[in-house]
């Protein structure tokens, strides 16, 4: 398993079970969960996955979850 990749683990009590689809809600990490991710690069926000701030690693998580969630 990759080390920004969650799937397949539950999630824990504070964790959605896709939190990388971080805009519309819609069951799938995309395009549009990118460019809110890209909106809210260097501040806090719903694509800010490890709770420093959106940046890097949140992408790479972003990338590595790509496609419909588990």
């Amino acid at each position: 398993m990759s080390l920004f990749s969650r799937r397949g683990q539950p999630p824990g009590p504070a964790c959605s079970p896709c939190p990388w689809d971080c805009d519309d809600g819609d069951g799938t990490v995309g395009i549009v969960d990118f460019l809110t991710l890209l909106a809210q690069w260097g501040g806090p926000g719903s694509c800010d996955f490890d709770g420093g701030g959106v940046g890097i690693n949140d992408f790479l998580e972003l990338l590595a979850n790509w496609g419909p969630c588990p």
